[in-house]
This record gives structure tokens, sequence and C-alpha cells, in this order.
């Protein structure tokens, strides 16, 4: 994800990292991952629900 207005936070899995932001066609993701050996791997990604795309909008505008 390339978006300069992506948030990154912490996962309970403390080898787990999340992030949220706009894929490069302007759609906002929930995506969490791991780097291993350098390499990131997604484990899961899904669309942000209406009430985190509120959150991300006013984060973003901080």
């Amino acid at each position: 994800m390339t978006d300069p207005g992506r948030i990154g936070f912490e996962v309970h899995d403390r080898d787990k990292k999340g992030i949220v932001g706009r894929t490069e066609a302007g759609r906002p993701l929930f995506v969490v991952y791991v780097v291993r050996d350098g390499a990131y791997h997604v484990i899961t990604a899904r669309d942000l629900t209406p009430g985190e795309k509120r959150i991300f909008r006013k984060r973003r505008h901080k």
C-alpha cells in the first residue's frame, strides 16, 4: 500500500502488524500482515466499515 496517509498499528499477535490506508485506486482497506525473511506476507485484507472510514478520515486530517 503506497498511501502516504496510511496508518499503522499493532495487532494482538506480536508478530503481526496492521495498516489502514487506500489503494492506488482509492479503495480504503484494513490489512494485517507479517514480515518473514524480509518479505511481507498478507494475512488478511478487507474493506473498511463505515465507522472505520470515519475514524480513518479524522486521523488522516490531524
